[in-house]
């Protein structure tokens, strides 16, 4: 019997994941407060409602190259429905955001 990935619905290779979104799952955990800038940043800009906010989810869009100082990040941001491109970049102090737009909306 063939396991499809939850993520993807490719063939699971080991494990309950594909092996590309094992490899992206790994990146976003090692990536998690770019993530989490991305999600604060939004939810500041888009003046999201304290109780629609357990419902905004960020991921990477593209797995990060070695010694990456700009990560591109989605965004879902649940109301007005739709799905925010952000490109943050690494400083000595933290993030910074260098571009966003909106991708689409739902």
């Amino acid at each position: 019997m063939v396991i499809g990935c939850p993520r993807c619905g490719a063939e699971a290779t080991s494990g309950v994941y594909c092996q590309n979104c094992n490899d992206m799952l790994q990146a976003e955990l090692e990536a998690a407060d770019v993530l989490d800038f991305a999600m604060q940043w939004c939810m500041e800009y888009f003046k999201i409602k304290p109780s629609l906010r357990p419902q905004v989810r960020t991921s990477l869009a593209d797995m990060p190259l070695e010694e990456a100082t700009e990560y591109r990040v989605k965004v879902f941001i649940p109301e007005p429905t739709q799905e925010i491109s952000l490109s943050i970049g690494e400083e000595a102090g933290g993030y910074t955001l260098v571009q966003w737009t909106v991708e689409k909306r739902i």
